[in-house]
């Protein structure tokens, strides 16, 4: 799912900050909004249950 955010972020023009891989195998991309805002989207498990 991250990767077709990733094409449509690139077809926008978006720049992504980060795309990382956590140890618990999720992944998180990072973009900012029209106001500056943070905005991370997250597939899989990041934290601890």
């Amino acid at each position: 799912m991250l990767d077709q955010w990733l094409k449509r972020f690139a077809e926008l023009e978006v720049e992504v900050e980060l795309d990382r891989t956590w140890k618990r195998g999720g992944r998180s991309l990072y973009v900012r909004d029209p106001a500056g805002n943070s905005v991370e989207l997250v597939e899989g498990e990041i934290w601890p249950a």
